[in-house]
């Protein structure tokens, strides 16, 4: 027989239930966060791109006034960072002078803006390849910390990033001297640090994975894998980002002194790890 004023109890324990999750709810869509600027950068007087997110990092100069170290992210640099980015790789950095402009989300209006003089790139965030999935490649593009001043934007806003522009990273090619580059599925996206930039360290190895030997021609191309890893010798290759029609390459990865350094098979599926001695990039002109 249930005890008196049971079930008044449980009523009670549901009703606060109840009211602690109505007030979770609105504590929840009261957090709920929207976009309220957005930032752009300018290379020597010239728009580059919207930028997705903007590290910056200030300390003090010891001359007085402020230095800053950027950090930029965005799925489209532009000819004019991309151009910064392309010199450094080959080691030749270009004096700059860059502008990381705010704009209100809302209405476009110029809010602040900082002024770096001759910032040197230190490091470079390149996208992989990935036939799996729909995505939009990533940049990373790491600055020097250099002294900055705070102000307003130069001039009006850029104009927004057209869908034609952007690089979808299933839309590539892999080609390596002498090897067929059809099985493969995904290349692993590259960062590039400053140590690489000034030829004082190693590039980083670069991760290619093949669909699952499922054919004769997959097949073959991991038997040439491991002749290419028997005889050490070093070769060529590119990725190659395309078109949305698959014609026209929109950026290159070139990598120089190739070399197998080993090759893992996991339920069917190859993964080679190589490494370089030197790359560069060629974007669309």
């Amino acid at each position: 027989m249930p005890r008196p004023g049971l079930s008044l109890v449980r009523t009670a324990q549901v009703a606060v239930v109840a009211s602690l999750t109505s007030i979770a709810a609105a504590s929840s869509a009261h957090a709920q966060q929207y976009p309220s600027t957005m930032q752009a950068v300018m290379v020597n007087g010239v728009w580059s791109a919207w930028m997705q997110q903007a590290d910056v990092v200030q300390t003090a100069n010891p001359k007085g006034g402020l230095n800053a170290q950027v950090t930029l992210h965005s799925n489209y640099l532009g000819a004019p960072l991309m151009e910064l980015v392309t010199m450094a790789l080959v080691g030749k950095q270009i004096d700059a002078k860059l502008e990381l402009a705010t704009f209100s989300f809302n209405n476009g209006a110029p809010l602040s803006a900082l002024h770096l003089v001759r910032p040197q790139v230190t490091e470079v965030n390149l996208p992989g390849a990935d036939a799996t999935t729909d995505a939009v490649a990533s940049f990373g593009v790491k600055f020097s910390q250099v002294p900055a001043e705070s102000g307003t934007p130069s001039s009006g806003k850029p104009s927004a990033t057209q869908k034609s522009n952007l690089i979808y990273t299933r839309n590539f090619r892999f080609d390596v001297d002498s090897l067929p580059g059809k099985p493969v599925v995904s290349v692993a996206p590259l960062v590039i640090p400053a140590s690489a930039i000034v030829k004082a360290a190693p590039y980083p190895t670069l991760i290619v994975s093949a669909s699952p030997l499922a054919n004769v021609a997959q097949q073959q191309w991991l038997a040439e894998c491991q002749r290419w890893l028997a005889s050490g010798q070093p070769r060529n290759g590119t990725l190659t980002f395309l078109s949305p029609n698959l014609t026209t390459p929109v950026l290159t990865e070139r990598f120089t002194g190739l070399r197998v350094a080993s090759i893992a098979t996991v339920s069917g599926r190859p993964t080679v790890t190589l490494t370089m001695t030197g790359m560069s990039i060629t974007p669309a002109k």
